[in-house]
């Protein structure tokens, strides 16, 4: 028998016995679907660890907005628009 390891943004504590094999294999899929997978993680992540997680879903779903409007934008005009200066995104080699 299996075991999978769900950290949600709660307190809440349950415990669940899956004997169906077919919906086990459907609960599976819907997390690989929906969930953000983490390999050799410790017992309890960072706040760091779930802000990144957090950032990489949050840029995913952007660029699926993205691509569904087919709307983008050059580094230039965004800098435009959100009138930032240039300077600060170059990087400097001494």
């Amino acid at each position: 028998m299996g075991q999978i390891v769900i950290d949600i943004p709660s307190n809440a504590k349950r415990r669940y016995v899956v004997t169906d094999s077919k919906r086990a294999e459907d609960l599976l899929t819907a997390l690989d679907a929906t969930a953000t997978r983490v390999k050799n993680t410790p017992a309890k992540l960072t706040r760091q660890q779930l802000e990144d997680i957090r950032d990489h879903e949050a840029a995913v779903k952007n660029i699926d907005e993205m691509r569904r409007a087919g709307v983008s934008y050059t580094p230039d005009e965004l800098r435009l628009e959100l009138g930032i200066s240039r300077n600060i995104f170059s990087t400097q080699r001494r």
